[in-house]
């Protein structure tokens, strides 16, 4: 009773407060969105918007931390539709907590001084005037000033995670906010896959596949990439018993001798935590970040098995390597036997993964009679020489109750000869356009819109640079990038007897990469939680050890 009165006396109720707060918040705000409630109405929105400031101006680290948590929601939009502006929960808290700090600043009255601008840092302000120059190229100058200003205002955002976190100890306090979403997001993913099995209405913008918070199920896919990789580096920091500084009942406010002996239990936390991120990762049929997951993780074993001694074999860590590998991977397989024995998906998530090496995918047909068939097609359009036509998974049963007999054919994967027309569009734009671009938002002028309707992309983020803010917007973002990945991956190395500040970098490194091979057939240059990453990475890069 004494050690359990003693554990009560330890908890602090304000972070445990906080982080049930920003739970909450982001809960409700996935119900309102759901019911139709948001966006506000303009007289809602006015005196939400002064409670906030006012709150931010009282405790600006609790605003931002509230931020940190609101990241993922790309879909929900709080502004009135009077002013026309689509505004996400963490541009809206994210806005006023800068206005808050820059006025306490002003004031005298900010309990800490401004972060140094670095060398990186400026690179920013030149990548945003290449988008404005580049809108004199531009076919509608109008939409392409219009996400200059974007551009600038993820700017703004990237400025206000560059004063709040700073070291490994800010990392620490805000990594539970930032999971904390990442736990929300693919639990409403799983909901949205569970309606959808169940033929109702699982409000996703690709059937079968949950977008979550989302505009697309590829952006929850690279989202979920991060948050991987943020419990791959929080394992690597737990692979010593004697290791406790990332320790989440610590972070939850919890520092008690219990709380010391806990490791067993946050590390079981943190295989759930994967657990659940892996579920929703399969649902989202996202394959470019499948392959970032996988190479992530094969890297992170890597990692701790050498624990950054790359070539010294001698001094690698076999037992804790093959005990980490077992972890990852083994929770991996149970998350995919639990999608399969659930029946969590329509999709043949083995064919689509092993699609993405051969080129083809396996689809299912009905046709008029039992008539012999092609090892494969070009494309579905051809079934019809055959008396055959593509059905989905579900109208099998009533397909064959019809008569018709059904099938399973290869066919080309449809999104390789897109991606091809794509970047032969692309690269025809920017030898056009070498210097100058077209400015954002000009790109589906000429590429054209998807089956939805929505605008293409150049599936590239730095071929999306290119055109959006000129060849100067570009090498200011590849010198960035490169600095990222060199400087995280070379201060691993050195830092292993520090294994908490380490695991910042392995995280920056893992997910940088995971950045990396995503973005090579996707361009996500324009989400929330991309640019609180890129905050957090230039200021370790920076950062003096």
């Amino acid at each position: 009773m004494r050690m359990l009165y003693r554990f009560l006396q330890s908890i602090n109720p304000i972070k445990i407060a906080l982080i049930c707060g920003s739970v909450l918040f982001s809960c409700v705000l996935i119900a309102l969105n759901t019911i139709g409630v948001l966006p506000l109405a303009l007289g809602d929105f006015v005196f939400f918007s002064g409670v906030i400031f006012l709150c931010a101006l009282y405790r600006p680290g609790w605003a931002f931390l509230f931020f940190i948590g609101l990241l993922p929601f790309e879909i929900v939009s709080v502004a009135p539709k009077e002013i026309g502006v689509l505004l996400r929960p963490y541009q809206w808290v994210g806005t006023l907590t800068l206005a808050a700090t820059m006025t306490r600043f002003l004031g005298g009255r900010l309990p800490f001084a401004l972060p140094r601008v670095h060398r990186l840092d400026m690179l920013l302000p030149v990548l945003w005037v290449g988008s404005v120059i580049a809108v004199l190229g531009a076919p509608d100058r109008g939409v392409s000033l219009k996400q200059s200003a974007v551009l600038l205002s993820f700017i703004a955002l990237y400025a206000l995670v560059r004063i709040f976190i700073r070291n490994a100890s800010d990392v620490k306090n805000t990594v539970v906010f930032f999971l904390g979403s990442g736990m929300i997001v693919s639990l409403y993913a799983l909901w949205q896959n569970i309606r959808f099995a169940q033929g109702m209405d699982a409000f996703e913008v690709m059937a079968g596949r949950p977008n979550s918070v989302f505009a697309e199920p590829d952006w929850l896919g690279v989202f979920l990439a991060i948050c991987i990789s943020a419990v791959y580096a929080m394992l690597f920091a737990y692979r010593k018993p004697r290791v406790y500084e990332g320790d989440v009942l610590k972070l939850l406010g919890i520092a008690s001798p219990i709380a010391l002996k806990a490791r067993h239990i946050t590390v079981g936390a943190l295989y759930a935590l994967l657990a659940l991120l892996y579920v929703a990762l399969l649902l989202s049929v996202a394959r470019s970040a499948w392959l970032s997951v996988a190479l992530i993780a094969i890297v992170a074993t890597f990692a701790v098995l050498t624990e950054g001694a790359w070539l010294d074999v001698s001094q690698w860590k076999w037992k804790r390597g093959f005990v980490y590998a077992v972890g990852i991977f083994g929770t991996f397989i149970a998350s995919l036997l639990l999608v399969f024995s659930l029946h969590l998906t329509s999709f043949r998530l083995l064919d689509r993964a092993s699609s993405t090496a051969s080129g083809l995918q396996r689809i299912t047909i009905a046709c008029q009679g039992d008539i012999a068939l092609p090892q494969s097609i070009a494309s579905a359009d051809e079934l019809a020489a055959y008396g055959c036509r593509h059905i989905d998974l579900e109208e099998k049963e009533s397909a064959a109750s019809a008569g018709e007999v059904v099938k399973e054919i290869d066919r080309d994967d449809p999104n390789v000869s897109i991606r091809k027309s794509i970047y032969a569009k692309t690269f025809s734009l920017i030898r056009e356009h070498f210097f100058t671009g077209i400015g954002f938002g000009s790109v589906a002028t000429f590429l054209g819109n998807d089956e939805r309707g929505t605008g293409l992309n150049t599936s590239n983020i730095f071929l999306e640079v290119w055109l959006g803010s000129g060849l100067l917007g570009l090498m200011a973002l590849l010198i960035i990038w490169l600095s990222i990945g060199i400087v995280s991956f070379r201060r691993f190395a050195l830092l292993r007897a520090r294994p908490d500040v380490a695991a910042v970098y392995l995280f920056l490194f893992l997910s940088w990469l995971g950045l990396s091979i995503f973005n090579l057939f996707n361009a996500g240059i324009f989400l929330g939680f991309f640019w609180a990453w890129l905050s957090v990475a230039v200021s370790f890069v920076h950062k003096r050890l």
